[in-house]
């Protein structure tokens, strides 16, 4: 549905969570983020015919981030409409450009250091999410401008926290933005509203200065990829300000978990004290190893934390 003058939100399915894709539409059509392998021929090709346009009508795909249900349709993409330009930030492109370099950088970030690791079934889950490699083929660093018609600029925002390259677009003339994953409140839900999965966050220093960065915008339509359309500003302060809180309660758990523990904690450790207090997440809870490892390393850099590393393994305790 055109939910702005000249901006499209496409409801899809993640599972048992709901996944946006959206376009905007002028002179030129700009897609924001591919989905996953099938979602472009299931739902965002017939959308674009619907509104009597053609997929070969695409001139860009900006990605916003390197995650698996945001770049998996590349492929289908670069084969429906091959002189269309896939873009995303710099930090990311190694990622978005290689489906095995985020499978091994991302999704098993944490296996060696401290053995939190998806079930191979998951791992397969996630690997048939993406197509194959497809290189990316225009870099952005924030702060461009795309006309998507002649007197419409889209502004690129560099938004990082969830990943280090995370970006978004904001429309001035319509005050709108869609920002995917840029802030993720205090927990994704499913399709009934309830929290599946923690926010997975990964960098929780640049992750603080996006939701400072969001805050400070005058937006009147905000669109998340998991959330549904959040319209007026009260409503979307209430998001900001919730997203936020759940920061700051990570920051206040970690230190009660790590209080008065003289040999130091895991990140094991850390996962199953938290999840109490931040959740319960049931069986995403090892999902919190990524906000979790991101607040260590600010904490650390803060000399408020002390890294012990002990034959390949990671720990931390209270300095």
């Amino acid at each position: 549905m055109e939910i702005v003058p000249g901006l499209h939100r496409i409801e899809t399915l993640l599972g048992n969570r709901k996944l946006y894709q959206h376009l905007y539409v002028g002179d030129r059509i700009i897609l924001i983020d591919t989905g996953i392998t099938n979602t472009l021929s299931s739902h965002v090709f017939p959308y674009l015919e619907s509104i009597g346009r053609s997929p070969s009508d695409i001139d860009m795909a900006i990605i916003s981030h390197a995650d698996a249900d945001h770049f998996g349709g590349n492929e289908e993409l670069r084969n429906t409409a091959p002189h269309a330009w896939i873009a995303c930030h710099a930090n990311d492109t190694e990622w978005i450009s290689d489906p095995e370099a985020i499978m091994k950088g991302r999704y098993d970030q944490f296996a060696l250091s401290h053995s939190i690791s998806y079930p191979d079934e998951v791992k397969e889950f996630l690997r048939g999410m993406m197509g194959e490699a497809v290189p990316v083929d225009l870099q952005f660093t924030g702060g461009e401008t795309i006309l998507m018609s002649k007197r419409r600029p889209l502004r690129v925002l560099f938004l990082p926290g969830h990943t280090r390259g995370h970006i978004g677009v904001y429309d001035p003339t319509e005050k709108s933005a869609v920002l995917t994953d840029a802030i993720l409140w205090k927990g994704l839900p499913d399709v009934d509203g309830n929290i599946v999965l923690p926010p997975t966050y990964c960098h929780a220093d640049t992750y603080k200065t996006t939701i400072q960065m969001v805050k400070h915008l005058d937006i009147d339509t905000l669109c998340l990829s998991h959330f549904d359309l959040l319209k007026g500003k009260p409503a979307i302060e209430v998001f900001i300000a919730e997203t936020q809180r759940f920061v700051d309660r990570v920051d206040k758990a970690i230190l009660d978990c790590l209080s008065g523990d003289k040999p130091g904690r895991s990140l094991k450790d850390l996962v199953a004290f938290t999840d109490s207090v931040l959740g319960p997440f049931g069986d995403a809870r090892p999902e919190l190893a990524y906000p979790l490892s991101g607040h260590m390393t600010e904490l650390v850099q803060q000399g408020r934390v002390e890294e012990i590393k002990d034959q390949g393994f990671t720990r931390w305790r209270l300095r």
